[in-house]
């Protein structure tokens, strides 16, 4: 086996990503607060139509996030407008249709893990509803998602591979499970940030790839990857200014490894994906020991800082990491990770 653990090239592309995301977001969002409106008259909601769905769109998104300060953008904007709830929910529901863009791909997906399991297809009743309010509303612009979603249902049947886009994919149950994990953070989302009043949820995520729970407010998304012939599970979720990452490595049983190095690969490999270098320190955390790194990084002129750091857990075979990319300071790297640790149990322990 392979001395040390290093990102996959498929993972670091995500990484990069998924940073770039954090980066564009970011300036989307001071583009869309940043200045006043010129009208001299009281902006309409149609005035201010390409902000809310500017802000939507970032939310919505697999890779997106919602916080309070974002949450009451969105609301400020619409008060701004003096609309009603009446005005607002005409507006709503004219600018974006949650069961189509949501809750009818959700159901699919779930009825493809049913289906996967089961191999027959099978539909939940939710589904059905769905697809036969939506035939009736949209006619023939129905008529590609119905036919996705039937393919969809027929590859996890089947085992099969599935189309889109010019792609094919398998349908495994890694693949639904990771679907469904970015289509439930994406539905919680939306439908907190269309209610007017902030009510931060906070709920226990049961990650069983890495047998551990977590507290959290927004979902993570779970991903699988083989490195150096070594699984992996990573948990990943992008707040307004900075993208954590949860990652776990599994040793195979009776195979030998070096966890020491395999901490400094791994290390190596978060930094080197960024351009910038390992500079370890040793650390203990409820009583493994482990490496921390902070390191900084420029991208699309943006300076990036990075905060690792990452334990060995001999016991259970396990090497577990936590990497923080954000664009604010190294300050707020290092305190995101140790929140996240004081938020984490292990299923061992």
């Amino acid at each position: 086996m392979a001395e040390q653990f290093l990102f996959s090239e498929a993972f670091a592309s995500i990484l990069r990503k998924r940073v770039q995301l954090l980066i564009t977001a970011t300036i989307l969002i001071l583009l869309v607060t940043a200045s006043p409106s010129v009208l001299s008259k009281v902006p309409t909601m149609d005035d201010r139509k390409e902000q809310l769905l500017q802000i939507i769109y970032v939310v919505q998104n697999v890779d997106g996030y919602l916080d309070e300060t974002l949450h009451g953008e969105f609301w400020g904007i619409i008060e701004s407008t003096g609309a009603s709830a009446d005005d607002f929910s005409a507006f709503i529901n004219n600018l974006i249709d949650i069961e189509q863009v949501l809750e009818y791909p959700y159901e699919a997906w779930t009825s493809a893990k049913e289906t996967y399991a089961r191999r027959n297809v099978f539909r939940t009743p939710r589904l059905d509803v769905l697809e036969s309010k939506l035939e009736r509303k949209l006619g023939k612009d129905f008529d590609a998602p119905k036919k996705h979603t039937a393919l969809l249902l027929k590859a996890a049947a089947n085992r099969s591979y599935l189309e889109a886009k010019g792609q094919k994919l398998y349908v495994t149950n890694e693949l639904i499970e990771q679907v469904l994990n970015g289509a439930e953070g994406s539905m919680l989302r939306v439908k907190n940030l269309l209610n007017p009043s902030w009510k931060p949820n906070t709920f226990e995520q049961d990650i069983n790839e890495m047998n551990l729970r977590l507290l959290t407010s927004t979902p993570f998304q779970i991903e699988q990857d083989t490195i150096n012939g070594v699984s992996t599970v990573t948990a990943q979720r992008i707040d307004r200014t900075k993208f954590l990452v949860i990652g776990m490595l599994r040793v195979p049983p009776k195979t030998a490894y070096d966890y020491g190095k395999g901490l400094k690969g791994s290390c190596r490999g978060a930094m080197n994906n960024f351009g910038s270098h390992c500079d370890a320190i040793d650390t203990y955390w409820r009583g493994h020991k482990g490496i921390s790194a902070n390191a900084s990084s420029e991208l699309d002129g943006e300076t990036l800082h990075l905060t690792y750091t990452g334990y060995a857990i001999p016991s259970q075979r396990r090497v577990f990491w936590i990497l923080v990319v954000n664009n604010v300071s190294a300050l707020t790297g290092s305190s995101a990770v140790e929140e996240l640790k004081s938020v984490i149990m292990f299923d061992w322990e």
